[in-house]
């Protein structure tokens, strides 16, 4: 006779095992960057937050540039945005810039998260998410990294805390270099 104890961990395995396997399909179709063509998305036309003013990725050829893409109500956006003021504020001087765009359009929710994170970053809002479209973000926080030209070359999703942004910061610091 066997308690319910032996079947409900059996059940618990078997949806572990369901949820690995769903999630190693997941990372599989996440896009890579060179799926991403950096000419498609340096000319979509977004506006600066709270100023208004129009401003698009062109904009920023001659910086190396990190875009990461954030929302109000994501947490994991929460705990990295004092990393990457952090990191800007190191790699500035340096030539990077650190750009946070959200697709968000309610400049209330917008106001609320950077005063509950500390701003420090320019934000920009994606109108109708084009650039969110185009850059295959599928995945809070994304964020792009591009060259000194405008050239999309590294693309990193998820933020894990502890780890914090050193792969990011190590192939900014790669770019930054030229290489």
């Amino acid at each position: 006779m066997r308690g319910p104890g032996r079947e409900t961990r059996r059940n618990t395995v078997r949806t572990i095992k369901s949820f690995v396997v769903l999630m190693a399909v997941m990372v599989a179709i996440i896009p890579v960057a060179s799926e991403v063509r950096a000419n498609d998305i340096l000319h979509i036309e977004m506006h600066a937050h709270p100023s208004g003013n129009r401003v698009n990725l062109s904009d920023y050829v001659g910086h190396v540039v990190l875009v990461n893409f954030w929302a109000p109500w994501c947490v994991p956006c929460r705990y990295e945005f004092p990393e990457l003021v952090a990191l800007r504020k190191r790699l500035q001087p340096r030539g990077l810039e650190v750009l946070a765009v959200t697709a968000e359009e309610n400049s209330s929710s917008i106001k609320r998260f950077m005063e509950l994170v500390g701003g420090g970053l320019p934000v920009l809002v994606d109108d109708d998410a084009k650039l969110h479209t185009m850059a295959n973000v599928e995945v809070m926080p994304t964020t792009l990294l591009l060259d000194r030209k405008g050239n999309l070359i590294a693309h990193f999703t998820g933020f894990e805390r502890g780890a914090g942004l050193k792969k990011v910061e190590e192939r900014a610091l790669l770019a930054l270099e030229g290489k």
